[in-house]
């Protein structure tokens, strides 16, 4: 029944009466920007008993999953911004030690989202993967596979297999079988672990069921299928390690560090003498490197044959086609080779800009083909270094390079504002399509070149002139973060398949896929799909195996991770083991690869349509509705199997889910699905295009940061950044705002003068004054943080807002610098911008499809 309304109405007034006041409790609430705030309560009038709390103020209201206290105000058409989710501004990742977290299996526990400083501890027993190399979007399953279905989350995997760990965390151990290899399922082909059932003589499998003989060797006392010595045997004590093998495994020699260099002419001589510089100091003297150098111009290659010691005999032959005319004996050499044809290569720099056709725009193509023509019996990695935009690249080209097993790493430092989003999207498949990467610049900047080349190479070349073969390095403890010639593996539970794996490299199949690098960072996005149900209380497994070589050893190695997850019978107790950052993240491939955006790339494609080669707007906004859609039927549905008594005008989020909106608009607003005309794709679209395709293959950790920025302020004492809402930078005079792809350092006009001169001497701005201790600190930490789960190091764009307001020209770099502080703008989710709402209205327009499906459904 309607309440008597708590304080007069208008019409009750008398005229010329002051304001109205309570007779007890608080007076009436205050107006808010985007809902209602209660103002403090007056003291309590004597012989009065205690005033109940004030209830809950603003439309519709938030709860973790039960209504909040209180009737929600009917008269209040927003949502209360005191209730709304937002993430918590902590410290922990900068300044305070990490969290620890052990995990295991039972009970099954949501572990920390991957965006935290956090320590995994290895469990004494009942173990389980530890998240540093998987993280699981749920820990638990339900048993109904109907049901599980309706609740729109994926069952998905983000599978790290060469992730660093914390030198505090326990490391992965090495299991040597011989010549026969570990034992293995005689029917899926699964290598033995811990969740396996033992008898004396026989094993089986935790996977298919299926039931194999021991060797005589391997065979022990199991009672109660559980062997007595599985605390001896690292691959029965631990969920992930490391086998070594041969034989079989290995089809042809260990691949040897053979790299070629493809550099742009069409940068000035000072420019190319500075890459070619960097590039020699990044890469170590060691004679066990090789080394080859290709450049272009034009419509022709220049494939250069190596020097001799004294720096004579280098030549190079013009290439107009896709083959490479010198033999790999008279092309790679060593480092100090290397560098002598690098300063022949500068000297008829000029020379060959002259003699090159100037209307043709193949030449990277060319040089692309005749690196890879080179290095088809060697295999090996390309570094690609262009201004120019790489035009008519082959489809085809990305499956010859998984053949011959190379790598295929862009530079691409393209100060003319390109906007053609199809020539990056071309190389960035490329690159992806071979374990490489896409590093893209909007600007010619040589010491972010530096750092992109630095983490590309890093563990790639030997710093020794001998490969280590003692004892002590051959059964080391765990292999290296980088490697090559890799293939990978995913073996289900039966009931259980792959739908579909996202990522780096082809696939050859849908549980399997070839990768020609593989690196620390490198993340595989396995997408799982069930056609069975299962009987609540038991697990099911997944195990992901990476055969791969080892480049500082020259050994062939397969690591192992085993993956069990827990099946229950209640929706709620699923909902409590979400992980909100890997299941976003795997909406978001699944939205890219669906719209067209991004391809799943395949041994056995054909040649693809150049149509669907573009960024259009029609898949761009395809993209944005698959992934609101999804948002509000997963809302939908966990109300529906856990609220349901709930009135209908209450928004009702679950603690795990409850940032999905938010990370939804983040991603509108941000550099993943930020939105743009198909008639005037911007100036932006090759930077937003390589960023997409980094997303497929980046950590879940990177891509919520890119929908969900940070904020810093700098200290004001030598110490770490400190952590403030990203919507607080907007009027702070330097802040740092964090978005994964970019970190954008603002100096507002407010800012000191010596503050503003030490940030820019920070970043290298050309000027003078005194460095500050304080602003490198605050820098340096935060790098070190990032560089964890970044696939590569983010460029720092320093805005100068009082430099800009002076400067009435419409230079190159003035436009740059207006789009990129308009670009800043646009991640504050907090206002309403060109791309999106904001946050308020969106959570607002999100409960509104929620009770247009609830009205639906009661009319039906």
């Amino acid at each position: 029944p309607p309440r008597a309304p708590a304080y007069p109405t208008p019409a009750a007034i008398p005229s010329g009466a002051g304001p109205v006041q309570p007779r007890y409790g608080a007076p009436p609430p205050t107006q808010h920007r985007y809902g209602t705030t209660a103002a403090p309560r007056p003291p309590r009038p004597p012989g009065v008993g205690p005033i109940p709390p004030p209830q809950q103020s603003g439309f519709p209201g938030f709860s973790n999953g039960m209504p909040s206290p209180g009737t929600p105000s009917r008269k209040s058409p927003r949502i209360d911004p005191a209730q709304m989710p937002r993430p918590q501004v902590d410290s922990a990742p900068l300044r305070d030690p990490p969290k620890r977290f052990t995990y295991s299996v039972d009970p099954a526990t949501a572990p920390p989202p991957p965006t935290c400083n956090s320590i995994y501890d290895h469990p004494a027993d009942d173990w389980n993967v530890s998240p540093r190399y998987v993280s699981c979007s749920s820990s638990t399953t339900l048993a109904n596979q109907a049901q599980h279905k309706r609740t729109k989350l994926p069952l998905s995997l983000s599978v790290r297999p060469l992730a660093k760990r914390r030198p505090e965390e326990h490391p992965l151990r090495l299991v040597d079988f011989g010549m026969k290899g570990p034992p293995r399922c005689e029917r899926c082909g699964a290598f033995v672990c811990g969740f396996a059932h033992f008898t004396e003589r026989q094993w089986k499998c935790h996977l298919c069921g299926h039931t194999s003989d021991l060797p005589e060797w391997y065979r022990c006392a199991a009672p109660s299928g559980r062997r007595t010595d599985r605390f001896e045997r690292p691959e029965l004590a631990s969920c992930s390690v490391d086998f070594l093998v041969r034989g079989d495994y290995c089809a042809r020699p260990v691949q040897e560090p053979v790299a070629v260099v493809v550099l742009d002419l069409s940068f000035d001589d000072q420019c190319l003498k500075d890459i070619v510089g960097d590039v020699l100091d990044v890469i170590p003297h060691s004679k066990l490197s090789k080394l080859a150098l290709v450049t272009f111009f034009g419509d022709e290659a220049h494939a250069w044959r190596k020097s001799r010691e004294d720096g004579s005999n280098a030549a190079c032959c013009v290439v107009r086609e896709g083959f490479c005319a010198v033999p790999s004996h008279q092309w790679l050499g060593t480092r100090d080779v290397f560098a002598k044809t690098c300063e022949a290569a500068l000297e008829a720099a000029p020379a060959l800009r002259q003699a090159a056709l100037q209307g043709s725009i193949h030449g990277c193509r060319h040089a692309l083909e005749c690196a890879l023509d080179g290095l088809r019996e060697t295999g090996g990695r390309v570094f690609l270094v262009s201004r120019s935009a790489p035009k008519g690249l082959d489809p085809t080209t990305s499956l010859l390079c998984n053949f011959v097993h190379v790598s295929v790493d862009a530079f691409w430092l393209d100060d003319s504002g390109r906007d053609q989003p199809r020539f990056s999207r071309e190389l960035g498949e490329l690159c992806r399509a071979t374990g490489g990467l896409l590093h893209y610049s909007d600007e010619i900047n040589v010491d972010q070149f530096r750092q992109d080349f630095t983490s590309a190479t890093d563990g790639y070349f030997p710093c020794h002139d001998e490969i280590a073969t003692g004892v002590s390095v051959i059964d080391g403890a765990e292999g290296c973060s980088t490697a090559h010639e890799a293939t990978l593996k995913i073996r289900c539970s039966t009931g259980l398949r792959v739908q579909q794996i996202y990522g780096a490299g082809c696939s050859l199949s849908k549980d399997e896929l070839n990768v020609s690098s593989v690196r620390a960072a490198t993340t595989f996005c396995v997408d799982l799909e069930r056609f069975v149900n299962f009987e609540a209380g038991k697990r099911i497994y997944v195990q992901c195996a990476l055969l791969y070589s080892d480049p500082a050893t020259q050994r062939r190695l397969v690591r192992v991770h085993n993956v069990a997850l827990r099946v229950v019978s209640k929706p709620s107790e699923h909902y409590k083991t979400v992980c909100v950052e890997t299941a976003f993240s795997s909406l978001v491939r699944s939205a890219l690869v669906s719209s067209g955006l991004c391809r799943a790339l395949y041994i056995h494609d054909e040649l693809a349509d150049p149509a669907r080669m573009q960024i259009s707007g029609d898949a761009l906004k395809k993209a944005r509705d698959t992934l609101q859609t999804t948002c509000v039927e997963a809302l939908y549905e966990y109300r529906v199997a856990c609220a349901a008594r709930s009135p209908p005008g209450q928004l009702i989020l679950p603690e795990s889910i409850k940032l999905l909106p938010l990370l939804v608009l983040g991603a509108f607003k941000g550099s993943l699905l930020r939105s743009a005309s198909p008639q005037a794709p911007g100036a932006d679209a090759c930077e937003r295009a390589a960023t997409l395709e980094l997303a497929m293959c980046a950590h879940p950790a990177w891509v919520c940061r890119c929908a969900l920025v940070r904020g810093y302020l700098f200290p004001r004492d030598v110490g770490s950044l400190n952590p403030i809402p990203a919507s607080a930078t907007a009027c702070a005079p330097l802040s740092l705002l964090d978005c994964a792809s970019h970190l954008y350092v603002h100096i507002a006009a407010g800012a000191a003068p010596d503050a503003r001169t030490a940030l820019r001497l920070s970043y290298g701005a050309a000027t003078t004054g005194d460095r500050m201790e304080r602003i490198d600190a605050g820098l340096n930490a935060l790098r070190e943080q990032m560089a964890r789960d970044a696939p590569r190091p983010p460029p720092v764009l320093l805005l100068d807002e009082p430099s800009l307001n002076g400067r009435a020209s419409l230079d190159a770099e003035t436009r740059r610098q207006r789009r990129r502080l308009a670009a800043r703008s646009d991640l504050l989710i907090e206002d309403a911008s060109a791309h999106g709402p904001p946050y308020v209205d969106f959570l607002c327009g999100i409960h509104r499809l929620i009770q247009q499906r609830i009205a639906a459904d009661r009319a039906r």
